[in-house]
């Protein structure tokens, strides 16, 4: 009887998430940009988060990067924002934007900008607040 809830809710904490993770990618982004050391890394390895117990990955793989600072630190790291990770393979060279005072906060930097997927997923998130909220009062009111 009262499904829609439940529904709205899944649409509008969803689009929350996906706010406040975009949100926090484009801060990062940015700080780095402006404030980040570039340096060059190589593709180390990759980890799957999803493997079955057949070995099958149901994602695409992260890239461990690993690359050195300008303080002779090692820095063996998954890049958790990359959207290229699909055409990398182990040993490639990428070149890699890192903070100074915490290195393991990094990007790899590439020719395709990926800034604009970021405030994509804003707008899409910001949708889905919209489209739960109208869901969620258009089924409220007219529920007889």
């Amino acid at each position: 009887m009262y499904n829609f809830i439940i529904v709205a809710a899944l649409f509008i904490i969803g689009g929350i998430i996906s706010v406040y993770m975009s949100i926090k990618s484009i801060k990062l982004r940015n700080r780095l940009q402006q404030n980040g050391i570039v340096t060059e890394g190589v593709v180390f390895d990759f980890v799957s988060e999803n493997e079955s117990k057949r070995g099958d990955t149901h994602n695409t793989p992260t890239p461990i990067i690993r690359f050195v600072t300008k303080n002779q630190q090692w820095i063996t790291q998954p890049a958790n924002n990359s959207f290229i990770s699909n055409q990398l393979k182990q040993g490639d060279k990428v070149t890699v934007v890192y903070d100074d005072k915490e290195p393991e906060q990094f990007i790899l930097k590439s020719a395709f900008d990926q800034g604009w997927l970021y405030y994509l997923l804003v707008i899409a998130g910001v949708c889905s607040i919209i489209g739960g909220s109208i869901y969620f009062f258009v089924e409220l009111y007219t529920e007889v």
